[in-house]
C-alpha cells in the first residue's frame, strides 16, 4: 500500500507487472510458471514441518511451566 500511495503522489514508478510475475516466481514451488493447488500444498507442507518442529519437547515445557505457574 505505500508502494501504491508514493505512486499516486507521483514520487515513484512502480512496474505493477514486474512485481506481480516477481511474485509468482517466489511463490511458485514446484517451478512450472504458475501458482496452483500443488503449490499451495507443497506451503503448506513446509509451514507444517517448521510448526511441527519440537513439538512434543516445546508441549512439555509449556504444560510443565503453566503446572509451576499455578503451584
Amino acid at each position: 500500500m505505500g508502494l501504491q500511495a508514493l505512486g499516486y503522489y507521483g514520487y515513484i514508478d512502480v512496474n505493477w507487472a514486474k512485481v506481480k510475475q516477481d511474485s509468482i516466481n517466489v511463490m511458485d514451488a514446484d517451478h512450472d510458471g504458475k501458482l496452483t493447488v500443488k503449490d499451495l500444498k507443497i506451503w503448506w507442507g513446509k509451514l507444517r514441518h517448521v510448526c511441527e518442529y519440537n513439538l512434543p519437547g516445546g508441549g512439555g515445557f509449556g504444560a510443565g511451566f503453566m503446572m509451576g505457574l499455578m503451584a
